[in-house]
């Protein structure tokens, strides 16, 4: 089985995208387990669980703030690998799924 930690603000919100379709036929089938864990739970606690801020250098909006994240990231288990998903960063392609599908695989074998 492969398990996925979802670090998320929003946690209630999964279950309506896991509840249905694939994802919900591989849970039922024991294939993944999916994990959302509550990124307020480690926010500074004189911030009463606000982990956004302002841009540094101020503009428009807010951004995530790096200690909740890697709090959040240390409190997990095990060191297990880590898939941060940006805008910025590598396209989410077919191919890159089934990379990191079978080198899940290939790692929940060796244990």
């Amino acid at each position: 089985m492969v398990v996925f930690q979802v670090i998320t603000q929003f946690p209630q919100r999964y279950h309506v995208f896991f509840n249905s379709g694939l994802p919900a036929k591989a849970i039922e089938k024991k294939l993944i387990q999916i994990n959302p864990i509550q990124l307020r739970d480690f926010a500074d606690s004189h911030r009463k669980g606000r982990v956004d801020d302002s841009p540094y250098g101020g503009g428009p909006g807010m951004v995530l703030q790096v200690g909740p994240i890697y709090r959040a990231l240390q409190s997990l288990p095990l060191k297990l690998p880590v898939i941060l998903l940006s805008p910025s960063g590598e396209r989410l392609t077919q191919d890159l799924v089934r990379n990191l599908s079978a080198e899940a695989i290939n790692r929940n074998s060796k244990d």
